[in-house]
């Protein structure tokens, strides 16, 4: 029986959105965003972004909060979102989906 696709554990919504490495704009250096509420700062450089524009910045990917692996990560409507919809652990299957009716900075 393939088991790959069954989640163990998950969270949904924009503001439950598993920890993110993003790529500094102005030095290039990995940047940890612990949640999608902090503010963007760069320590290896003097960047400072709001939470905001997560979307603007590319995104190396997301660190599943249960075991810290590295997830997989996509978007399911790239015409609309700029930003991850979803993401899914391949050692734990931790998965977290973005909810459409959700405001993305709330």
């Amino acid at each position: 029986m393939d088991t790959a696709t069954t989640t163990i554990d998950g969270s949904v919504g924009w503001g439950n959105r598993p920890p993110a490495v993003l790529v500094c704009p102005r030095c290039g250096e990995d940047i940890y965003q612990h949640t999608a509420h902090d503010d963007i700062d760069c320590p290896h450089c003097v960047e400072t972004l709001d939470h905001d524009e997560f979307a603007d910045l590319e995104l190396r990917h997301m660190q599943c909060p249960v075991c810290r692996s590295q997830m997989q990560h996509g978007n399911r409507h790239p015409e609309q979102f700029d930003f991850p919809e979803w993401a899914t652990c391949n050692s734990c299957r931790y998965h977290w989906e973005f909810e459409h009716s959700y405001d993305r900075l709330k």
